[in-house]
């Protein structure tokens, strides 16, 4: 018998432009993101990340200032993608806040990976 498979929705991406800051004992660059979903974020640093770096990740929105923890998944042209791990019911409430009050907002651009 063939194992079931399933197809799993990935997050919605909203464009959005925050200054960003990754930290590890290993490497440290300021940069700044492309768009940003509830399970990572698409940014372009000043310096390149290693791939499966894990380290934290300072994220500027407004005033507030977020950490996560996170892990270099993908180095390509179009910047470092980065997983958020471990995150915390109020880091993903604050995540899920921001991208409904960019999806909320007449002009700006969303799209559905699928």
């Amino acid at each position: 018998m063939a194992p079931t498979t399933v197809q799993i929705d990935r997050a919605t991406r909203v464009d959005i432009r925050l200054d960003l800051e990754f930290f590890s004992p290993l490497q440290h660059s300021t940069g700044y993101s492309v768009n940003l979903s509830e399970s990572g974020v698409l940014g372009v640093f000043e310096r390149q990340l290693d791939i499966w770096n894990s380290g934290d990740l300072r994220i500027s929105v407004g005033e507030e200032r977020w950490t996560v923890e996170t892990r270099v998944a993908r180095v390509a042209a179009d910047g470092v993608a980065l997983t958020f791990r471990n995150l915390h019911a109020d880091q993903r409430g604050k995540l899920r806040a921001l991208i409904s009050g960019v999806l909320a907002t007449a002009d700006a651009p969303q799209f559905h990976c699928a």
